[in-house]
């Protein structure tokens, strides 16, 4: 089954999760309808997107508040081919940063995409413009997610794309403002893991690489300054090992921490949540609203909210501003987007709100 806006409204949906199946609500806590919406990042309680060339919204759905940031102001043939945008905190100034990373799709440069065809930008939440800045990021092969962690953004570096292009992390340290590598644990430099996925793991950088088709590790930095890792798990895949629709060697997981454990997820068989009590994996299925009773298993990611105010940092959207319609609900911890399987999901609860 495919969602498709043809079908669903298109926004983000509440959920509950009872142990076995995914309880969705029945109508989104945000709506955006009329326009493509694509979400781009979601950290801090915050999710940055963009609705259309040069447009970026950022949105905190517990308060139910939108606000348009001023235009990056890039060249016409960067827009749109190949945007990642992410939000990062400096800790010394108490400031946000959204960073916005520009570059052509198949540009020269392999696997360093030539400086002519790529652009990087810094926005500080309350100003009135982006700044560019230094960037040395090899985008071409850059995990489209970012991973927020002590305040600095980190992106994955996919080598087993590629056997020229080497396995690491590389880190946007949002106080000097500079693009830095991040050295992985030492399995992943001698190529001993077939996928590897980052994520945050309550506050800290962590990293899952699978060995086999029978067992994956679980690693997670234990001090930032000196980049030293611990392994903290290792994990069992038998119940991978059993599906033969389940494919995790050298696929693109994304990595979701959450109150039930780790909800790993992965584009071409769907969502699975792994429980650090019982060290039992389970998949996650659920039935999407107007989904004639088919059950989906598309994206899901957790969601933390935040009382931070748009409001103190600029004007929220006015009504007869805002590039579509959206809702606000909050109902609980978790959320996925009805869409596309390139979008994401999020959450949380609390009253109901309505922009038009």
């Amino acid at each position: 089954m495919h969602l498709s806006a043809q079908n669903h409204h298109r926004g983000l949906y509440s959920a509950r999760y009872d142990g076995h199946v995914m309880r969705v609500s029945a109508s989104p806590f945000i709506e955006f309808s009329g326009i493509k919406f694509s979400p781009r990042y979601i950290s801090y309680g915050l999710f940055c997107c963009t609705a259309k060339p040069e447009v970026v919204l950022l949105v905190n759905p517990l308060r139910g508040e939108v606000m348009i940031l001023p235009r990056p102001r890039v060249r016409d043939h960067l827009i749109s081919l190949n945007t990642r945008f992410s939000i990062g905190f400096d800790d010394t100034t108490g400031t946000y940063k959204i960073v916005g990373l520009f570059a052509v799709k198949g540009a020269v440069g392999y696997p360093y995409i030539s400086k002519t065809n790529r652009v990087a930008k810094v926005y500080t939440l309350g100003t009135s413009s982006w700044r560019p800045i230094s960037s040395d990021a090899p985008l071409r092969n850059m995990n489209s997610k970012a991973v927020s962690a002590y305040g600095d953004i980190h992106w994955l570096i996919a080598y087993y794309e590629d056997d020229m292009i080497p396995g690491l992390i590389f880190s946007f340290n949002s106080r000097i403002e500079e693009f830095n590598p991040t050295p992985h644990p030492r399995p992943v430099d001698d190529k001993a893991y077939k996928s590897i996925a980052l994520f945050n793991l309550k506050g800290s950088l962590a990293m899952l690489g699978v060995v086999s088709v029978n067992q994956s590790d679980l690693w997670v930095m234990k001090d930032y300054d000196t980049k030293e890792w611990a392994r903290a798990y290792t994990l069992s895949n038998d119940l991978w090992a059993m599906k033969r629709d389940i494919t995790i060697i050298r696929s693109r997981l994304i990595i979701e921490a959450w109150e039930h454990g780790l909800c790993i997820i992965n584009a071409s068989c769907g969502p699975y949540i792994y429980n650090r009590t019982t060290h039992h994996i389970e998949r996650v299925f659920y039935r999407p609203p107007n989904g004639n009773g088919q059950w989906w298993h598309g994206p899901i990611t957790s969601y933390t909210g935040t009382l931070i105010s748009l409001k103190n940092y600029g004007s929220l959207v006015p009504a007869d501003l805002c590039p579509a319609s959206a809702y606000f609900t909050n109902r609980t911890s978790l959320v996925y987007i009805n869409s596309s399987s390139e979008d994401f999901l999020k959450v949380q609860p609390k009253r109901r709100r309505r922009l038009e």
